[in-house]
């Protein structure tokens, strides 16, 4: 008798997932990715500082999808080096209607990517050591590109073999 392997589609079930640095780089990335992959009435919290590339992110999730994942789409402006950033976050996250949610996904997105913010502070940052210290990943070809680590995450994810709260790093996976 053969063996056959459930090929059912995998998701990450109903979810509150926030991601910070969502209008652009990395966190737009991972947004995009993870609106295939939660299940409908799911919330998905973007935050960044600037509105207008939020609701533009919001209006391609949507139209990626013609409204057919039904996810709770909102957008916070919030700049999250400020206490006031973070409450207001927070306080997003509490009014949403997460009754009977399987999961919190919090992505605090920050890291060695190739992103326009990578290369500003290649070119422009005001610290020597930090633009040449970017510069020399770059050269290298140690930068990683957003849709790549973001793969990597969405596997993470899903498989779900990790435990809760681990470091994990993106070379060892």
């Amino acid at each position: 008798m053969e063996d056959k392997i459930s090929r059912e589609p995998r998701d990450l079930g109903r979810a509150l997932c926030i991601i910070t640095g969502a209008s652009k780089g990395f966190g737009r990335t991972l947004a995009l990715q993870l609106s295939c992959l939660l299940k409908p009435r799911s919330v998905l919290m973007l935050v960044a500082r600037t509105t207008e590339q939020l609701n533009q992110l919001k209006e391609d999730i949507i139209t990626l999808y013609g409204g057919q994942n039904q996810l709770d789409v909102c957008c916070v402006q919030a700049d999250l080096e400020k206490k006031e950033g973070v409450e207001k976050t927070v306080q997003a996250a509490k009014e949403t209607s997460v009754s009977e949610m399987d999961h919190l996904l919090l992505i605090n997105n920050a890291g060695p990517l190739d992103t326009d913010m990578q290369l500003q502070a290649r070119l422009s940052s005001g610290d020597l050591q930090l633009r040449r210290s970017f510069s020399l990943m770059f050269s290298e070809g140690q930068l990683l590109s957003c849709e790549e680590s973001g793969a990597k995450l969405m596997k993470l994810l899903l498989d779900n073999d990790y435990q809760s709260g681990a470091h994990l790093d993106f070379y060892e996976l």
